[in-house]
């Protein structure tokens, strides 16, 4: 608190607060640690001579004081009421005068700082008040102690300090979406332990050892919720058809309820606003738009949407309260890049508000007790880390390492714990023999994602992109996974997608420098990327056609998503395929194109003749059945084609279907689950050898401070 202007600032922005608040706010500074009565501040603080119904205006300045502050008369941080008799400030206060000579005059009420201002303010021009000389320059600095970070941040507006972060969950499995009770002393959780079927919901008390599971496990159940008087825990039920229900049960009695249903189309997610009057969840609430924002009432069911996305975009995702239930934040999504950044909107409806302008991948948030907010975020690598944002916008700090895959985080209402997930998760590229004679034997391994492998035309080379290092990039090793070497650094901005040139001289890929996808292409042998198609528009999945003069690559420039073509050198985009289709591949005798389509409600692969790279005969359909987003799980042949195709039991297989007879085969049945929404599958070009990315390891942890 630099006392040096009539003005109480949090993060730069001014902060509404009386004179007398002020002037008790100080007083209870100078006398910290001990007990002030009323009578003793009306002598300090009220003019002499003034005492008209002074108990009600000394609550009404307190009450001001502590609304500005950020703090709560049942569980203060900084002022505390003794009943009956006054008030004490319970925060250490360490008082440091600068040397500096100051007027023998009177100066204006404080301006509370960041303690990292190290000259003192300017004596301000404004009228002289009551305070005395020796405030002029005085900076006090409030020391928190005993782990409580959100103490320091009421008042400076600044990130927390993660500095005694201990793991609260080992257990096997994904440990996930924490939850703190409203009095700080329990978390709940989801957890898929080796002991349950499914997803289920667990307590636990900070101070324990033992989770208690309190969902029936029946059903995927995920995202707990505490009411907002902790007597129950709400989470999400998914009993496998179109929607989700929210369902609540109580730590202690009676039977669970079901709350209300929604529809899928969004991440499974749902907040409970702490003033208890509504759910909120996102759905699609209007035909051909992306889920919206959508409040439910708790009481008696009735809903609103408070969003609408804009035609073209995937929609509005994970809506959270505001501590004081005013707003709700929201993720808002682009496609089809996938790009997205933060929005709150009045909870009473209204324009919503851009919080961010990454034009990158947020994945979780939560508020702090200031209604600041924690975030997960790939925002200057490709690993999730966690930021922590001011008050309704503002300066973004990083909070953890890079390569510290941290996300799902959670703050208590006391701002004196936080926990967040920590994700393991690993994919390599796994070596297969298409006769499906032997195992498939790990090729290319670390300790974070591999894949997008791609052999080069002569088979001695393979290109994948990888986060090795923290960030997607662009590598190159031999057939044998030995010897690899960085091509491009995306500098925490997605790229991938690599494809050789039929000459093996060069390698296209995909990148999104600005929140737009774009084309780039790099010599084979290293050096800087050169941009081949950059506009506007979406463009993604770039692949080379049999001679190297072109490079397909799919783009919404004409609406929807289709394929078009680049001179290899540079020009105007030429159309190719005017239909729905994406992910294009030629064949090497450059007689068919290839494409996914992820119109249908399976994803498809088709193919249509090409005569000199212009389109020559009607489509066929070539594979259906798969996953929407295995849309890169797939790689044609001479003679047939190889795909993923996901098992009624939950595993995956390597199938190959030929051309002549339509017959399918199993060549081999993954032992893990298989990347999605990535390229996944490559074939040699002598067609004896395949490589699959295979999601090694998917477990998180719950880490608490």
């Amino acid at each position: 608190m630099n006392l040096t202007t009539a003005e109480l600032r949090r993060q730069g922005r001014t902060v509404s607060m009386r004179q007398q608040s002020l002037r008790i706010l100080i007083y209870l500074i100078e006398h910290a640690g001990t007990i002030v009565n009323r009578e003793e501040l009306q002598a300090a603080v009220w003019p002499s001579g003034v005492f008209i119904e002074f108990e009600s205006g000394l609550y009404t300045a307190v009450n001001q004081m502590r609304h500005a502050l950020g703090d709560s008369a049942s569980k203060p941080y900084f002022v505390e009421t003794i009943p009956k008799v006054g008030y004490r400030f319970i925060s250490p206060v360490q008082m440091d005068l600068p040397a500096i000579q100051v007027p023998a005059a009177e100066m204006s009420p404080p301006l509370i700082a960041p303690p990292s201002a190290a000259t003192p303010a300017e004596p301000s021009t404004r009228a002289r008040t009551w305070l005395p000389a020796r405030w002029w320059a005085v900076i006090l600095v409030m020391s928190i102690t005993g782990g409580g970070w959100a103490l320091w941040n009421h008042v400076r507006s600044s990130p927390p300090v993660l500095d005694h972060l201990r793991p609260f969950t080992t257990g096997r499995g994904s440990q996930d979406h924490a939850s703190f009770s409203p009095d700080g002393e329990m978390l709940a959780f989801d957890w898929k332990s080796d002991k349950d079927a499914h997803t289920c919901i667990y307590v636990q008390r900070l101070d324990a050892t033992t989770p208690v599971r309190i969902s029936k496990g029946e059903d995927m159940e995920r995202r707990p919720v505490w009411s907002p008087d902790g007597r129950q825990v709400a989470f999400l039920r998914d009993p496998g058809g179109p929607t989700l229900a929210i369902i609540s049960v109580p730590l202690v009695g009676a039977e669970e309820r079901k709350r209300a249903e929604f529809q899928k189309g969004a991440t499974p997610w749902f907040d409970w606003s702490p003033d208890g009057r509504w759910f909120v969840v996102a759905e699609p609430a209007a035909p051909e738009r992306g889920p919206a924002v959508v409040l439910i009432s708790a009481a008696t069911g009735e809903r609103h949407a408070i969003t609408n996305p804009p035609a073209g975009w995937r929609g509005d995702s994970l809506p959270l309260f505001s501590p004081d239930s005013s707003h709700i934040a929201f993720r808002r999504t682009m496609v089809p890049s996938g790009v997205e950044d933060l929005y709150e909107v009045p909870t009473a409806g209204g324009e919503p508000k851009r919080l961010t302008f990454e034009n990158r991948t947020l994945s979780a948030f939560s508020f702090t007790p200031d209604a600041g907010l924690l975030l997960s975020a790939k925002w200057n690598s490709s690993i999730r880390t966690l930021w922590w944002m001011g008050p309704h916008g503002g300066r973004l700090t990083r909070m953890t390492a890079p390569a510290f895959d941290a996300t799902a985080p959670a703050v208590s209402r006391d701002g004196k714990h936080l926990a967040f997930s920590k994700v393991l998760y690993d994919v390599n590229i796994w070596r297969l023999n298409t006769d499906g004679g032997s195992p498939a034997t790990p090729l290319i391994d670390s300790r974070l994602p591999d894949t997008g492998p791609q052999y080069s035309p002569d088979g001695r080379r393979i290109t994948f992109q990888s986060v090795r290092s923290g960030s997607d990039e662009i590598w190159v090793c031999d057939s044998q996974g030995a010897n690899a070497v960085r091509l491009v650094d995306g500098h925490g901005s997605a790229l991938g997608n690599p494809k050789w040139s039929a000459d093996g001289r060069h390698i296209a890929f995909e990148w999104q420098p600005s929140g737009k996808s774009e084309i780039y292409v790099v010599a084979a042998d290293g050096g800087a990327p050169r941009k081949l198609v950059a506009d506007a528009n979406q463009n993604s999945t770039p692949s080379w056609s049999h001679d190297s003069r072109f490079v397909y690559f799919s783009s919404n420039r004409s609406g929807q998503r289709a394929i078009w073509k680049v001179p290899a050198e540079g020009g105007a985009a030429i159309p190719v395929i005017n239909q729905a289709g994406f992910a294009p591949v030629e064949s090497p005798d450059g007689q068919y194109l290839y494409y996914f389509r992820d119109d249908r409600e399976d994803g498809e692969v088709w193919r249509r003749g090409i005569r000199n790279g212009v389109p020559a005969g009607l489509e066929s359909q070539v594979v259906t059945g798969l996953r929407l987003h295995d849309w890169g799980n797939w790689a044609p042949g001479d003679n047939g084609i190889y795909y993923i195709r996901q098992l009624q039991n939950g595993s995956a297989a390597v199938e190959y279907r030929a051309f002549s007879n339509q017959s399918v085969r199993t060549v081999y049945t993954l032992r893990q689950p298989p990347i999605w929404a990535s390229a996944g599958l490559a074939l040699s070009p002598d067609g004896k050898t395949l490589l699959f990315a295979q999601v090694d390891q998917d477990d998180s942890n719950i880490f608490i401070q």
